[in-house]
């Protein structure tokens, strides 16, 4: 019969093993970011423009992106699967397009009709100025996520500040990340908070 010391010590044991664990995802995730920021940034911008060309032809021809009236949308930086045509193009449509902006831990999802409704926030991308209308989550229809690397099946390596995984838990959208062929891995560490994607629309 196992004695109260007995259970405390295989509690003790079993958190320690939990611990551990976490720790040695945190530190592979790590590890990845790195190898694949350093493939992104090697990409040339004439490689990543004719890949953001192709990806982009894809989302305007997937059912659920035509069917979509409220989209959330990233404001790509220039290492990224470029955004800033679409966004043009979605200001010329009858959707509602919205951008994320951070404040601290939290993303807001804010209406952007027209450039003079950006400026540049965190982390030195651009985001909606701090007076533009908030949506809630709930109410979008599909959302454009972000990533530094994917797999086929939709898991999704992010920066690592865990603002996305907030986002995502809060919507039922569809999610779809874009990503250039050279971030697409057989397999990626996951957490039970990370969310998988829907899509992940490739060259």
């Amino acid at each position: 019969m196992k004695t109260l010391g007995d259970k405390n010590s295989s509690k003790k044991a079993h958190f320690t093993k939990v611990r551990r664990h976490l720790k040695l995802l945190a530190h592979m995730k790590e590890l990845l970011r790195h190898k694949f920021k350093e493939t992104r940034r090697s990409i040339s911008k004439e490689e990543r423009e004719r890949q953001s060309q192709i990806i982009l032809k894809k989302l305007r021809n997937l059912e659920a992106f035509k069917a979509a009236q409220t989209i959330a949308i990233y404001l790509s930086k220039e290492d990224e699967v470029d955004t800033h045509t679409l966004l043009a193009e979605l200001w010329g449509s009858s959707k509602t397009v919205l951008a994320p902006r951070t404040e601290g831990v939290d993303v807001h999802l804010q209406v952007i009709t027209q450039e003079s409704d950006l400026e540049l926030g965190n982390f030195d991308i651009l985001e909606p100025k701090k007076d533009r209308p908030t949506i809630d989550p709930k109410a979008v229809d599909l959302i454009l996520v972000p990533g530094v690397a994917f797999t086929q099946s939709g898991a999704r390596l992010g920066h690592g500040k865990g603002h996305y995984d907030r986002l995502l838990a809060q919507t039922s959208a569809i999610k779809v990340g874009l990503a250039f062929t050279e971030q697409i891995a057989e397999t990626l560490p996951q957490e039970v908070h990370d969310i998988p994607l829907n899509f992940i629309l490739t060259p």
